[in-house]
């Protein structure tokens, strides 16, 4: 909702952290095509990253879940029994504590002698029925 936040935090931070030179960069984005300020940004920031970083990897996270979402986020609505449509499906999701855990191989990564950047997506690779999407709503 907030376009000017989205492009601070997306575009400039991003540049900014590059500016520290690490020596590895690791870069969640989202997988979903750019169809607002968001997603562009992101990507922006993706290209920005190839073009100044040697060493990194960008993660193209689908719908990422867990404690603390908000509210107005679809698990939590239909958690609390509201009704979705067709719209909604199907959805692939992926849990907060997969995200950390697979962030945690990719630092194991830029270890490697043969390391070349690469961008993946991070996805539980199940579009969800209505019935998977209640159970995964209610299991976190």
């Amino acid at each position: 909702a907030d376009r000017i936040k989205a492009l601070e935090t997306n575009i400039l931070f991003t540049a900014q952290l590059l500016e520290f030179k690490p020596t590895w960069f690791i870069f969640a984005s989202t997988c979903e095509e750019p169809t607002n300020v968001y997603g562009y940004s992101k990507r922006a920031a993706e290209d920005y990253i190839r073009l100044r970083h040697p060493r990194h990897i960008i993660m193209r996270l689908v719908n990422v879940y867990g404690p603390g979402m908000k509210e107005d986020k679809l698990l939590p609505m239909v958690r609390n029994g509201a009704d979705i449509g067709p719209k909604a499906l199907p959805f692939e999701y992926v849990n907060v504590d997969d995200v950390v855990k697979h962030i945690g191989f990719l630092v194991s990564e830029f270890n490697r002698e043969d390391f070349k950047s690469y961008t993946m997506k991070l996805s539980s690779g199940i579009a969800k029925t209505e019935k998977q999407l209640r159970h995964v709503a209610t299991s976190y």
